[in-house]
């Protein structure tokens, strides 16, 4: 029952507005944005969208071809401890058709913003990503509310 009051709120009652003269809002903040190697960008496991439409990536990528990355991705820093020391992996956040799309045509970097992200906000902003640039389908919408509320007690 709580659920579906949750569900019936929008994403708005999930995450707080930026900016603004609102109570419980977050403050903005001035991001620096850093060219990162694709190699380098693991995918986010919580990334809700599960199929991804081939040929609206290549459109996508053809808009890429002529006008650049718009919007910078925005991953999460990992360090890695390996054999010779730390290796520093990213971790995607939002702009996984962006990525793909880069992909396509084999950029070698990619423009991205670093944020210091929790799980439950990787997933919050994936979410928010994709419900604000292209649908996801019922199922995928269904299953990343359910995580939310599974995996971080959003009730």
């Amino acid at each position: 029952m709580s659920n579906v009051v949750m569900l019936g709120r929008g994403l708005e009652s999930l995450i707080p507005k930026r900016g603004g003269s609102g109570g419980s809002q977050v403050p903005f903040h001035k991001e620096s944005v850093f060219s990162i190697e694709i190699d380098k960008i693991k995918p986010n496991p919580y990334q809700p969208r599960r199929e991804f439409d081939k040929d609206a990536i290549a459109d996508l990528a053809e808009s890429i071809k002529i006008h650049g990355i718009l919007q910078p991705l925005i991953v999460t820093k990992a360090i890695k401890e390996v054999p010779h020391g730390e290796e520093v992996e990213y971790e995607l956040v939002a702009g996984e058709r962006r990525l793909r799309a880069a992909k396509l045509l084999n950029f070698k970097t990619v423009p991205v913003i670093i944020r210091d992200t929790t799980p439950k906000t990787k997933l919050e902003l994936s979410l928010i990503e994709n419900v604000q640039r292209e649908d996801l389908n019922a199922m995928e919408k269904a299953l990343a509310f359910k995580q939310l509320a599974d995996e971080f007690g959003l009730r």
